[in-house]
Formats: C-alpha cells, sequence, structure tokens
C-alpha cells in the first residue's frame, strides 16, 4: 500500500501529482516537501479533497506555490471547503467534478474548538 501523500510523476512527461486529501493541517508537511522538490515555474496537479484546516496550512501551500511560480492545476474530487478554497485559488487551472462540494465562511484566526453551536451552523 502506498502513502496516500505521496506525490507521482510522469516520467515521460514531466506531470507532478499531488494529492491533497483530509486535513491540510495533516497532509501540509508532505504537500510542501514535494513542492519544494520542484524547479522554479515547474508544473503540477494537486488533486484536493479537503474539508480544510488551519488557515496558516493554507497560506503556507499557497505562498510557496506562488513564491516558486510553479503552474499548479487545481482538481476538485470531492470537498474543497474552508481553508482549502485557498490551495485552490493559487492553482492557475481549476476543475471541479459536478459533485465536488465547496463550503465557504469567513477567515478565523483562531483554532474553531470552542465556536458556539449557532455560529457553526452559519
Amino acid at each position: 500500500m502506498t502513502d496516500t501523500n505521496d506525490s507521482t510523476t510522469d516520467s515521460e512527461n514531466g506531470v507532478f501529482e499531488i494529492p491533497v486529501i483530509g486535513d491540510l493541517d495533516e497532509c501540509e508537511r508532505d504537500v510542501i516537501t514535494k513542492l519544494l522538490e520542484f524547479k522554479d515555474g515547474a508544473a503540477c496537479t494537486l488533486y484536493i479533497d479537503s474539508g480544510g484546516g488551519r488557515v496558516y496550512s493554507a497560506l503556507a501551500i499557497m505562498s510557496l506555490i506562488m513564491l516558486k511560480e510553479i503552474r499548479a492545476q487545481g482538481v476538485v474530487l470531492g470537498a474543497c471547503s474552508s481553508a482549502a478554497l485557498l490551495v485552490l485559488a493559487a492553482c492557475r487551472q481549476r476543475t471541479a467534478m459536478p459533485y465536488s462540494v465547496f463550503q465557504f465562511h469567513p477567515i478565523r484566526w483562531e483554532s474553531g474548538e470552542d465556536i458556539e453551536r449557532l455560529e457553526a451552523s452559519e
């Protein structure tokens, strides 16, 4: 069984693929490590199925994509919500499946663990 956060490459055409699956906090290290391996201006595809996570994790991934001028394509396989939307926004090309889900809310700069029920329902 392979690690779900490993990137793969098609060596013939230099296409790199990175899964962004689950909570961004959990996959941030793997995604950033793979992005750092790319030459500036490289192309890659990010496959996203994430409900979000810490906004700082998303900002770190987004910033690295922009700083290295990576030509990222974002493909939303399932969910792309909350902080994961920032990762998708950094992609130059964006594709979503017909059944993909996007959920937006204002950025919260705290963990969100003590959110009141009314606020969470909004």
